[in-house]
């Protein structure tokens, strides 16, 4: 009967210490991050280093219209979220926040359609295969901040 609580007390010692450094392992271990459109595209289209170049302006250029477009719908749905807001008010904000996205989403076209003209016909076809596999991802491409 000793030895058997001996055995269990080591099993019990062995599954406390493998527990731990699972966990540790876990929180302290390698990440894995997603990767971002640019190593993405850099290696789907196979891009030159100058269509790199260019790719980073645009996305430059598309920021500096994006990031104030998404800043004003936060702001507008902080407003809308504020319950205080009486009735055909939180209507107009609702418009706003539609006419913000629609510009966003014209943007964001109009971003792609440049980066999709940086490209040979060869990339393009596979450019448009790799934003077609984003979309059916259910999330819409965004473009990370460096």
């Amino acid at each position: 009967m000793d030895k058997q609580i001996k055995a269990y007390q080591y099993i019990i010692a062995g599954l406390v210490v493998i527990n731990v450094l699972t966990i540790s392992w876990q929180w302290f271990g390698p990440r894995k991050h997603p990767p971002r459109p640019e190593d993405i595209l850099r290696k789907e289209l196979q891009l030159t280093d100058s269509q790199m170049e260019a790719y980073r302006e645009l996305i430059h250029e598309h920021r500096l219209i994006a990031d104030p477009l998404e800043g004003d719908i936060t702001d507008l749905r902080k407003q809308l979220l504020n319950y205080e807001v009486i009735g055909s008010s939180s209507q107009v904000i609702v418009d706003a926040i539609g006419k913000k996205q629609a510009e966003f989403e014209m943007s964001l076209y109009e971003h792609f359609k440049k980066v999709r003209a940086l490209c040979n016909d060869k990339q393009q076809k596979k450019f448009d295969a790799v934003l077609l596999h984003a979309l059916a991802s259910g999330r819409p491409p965004r473009l990370r901040r460096d």
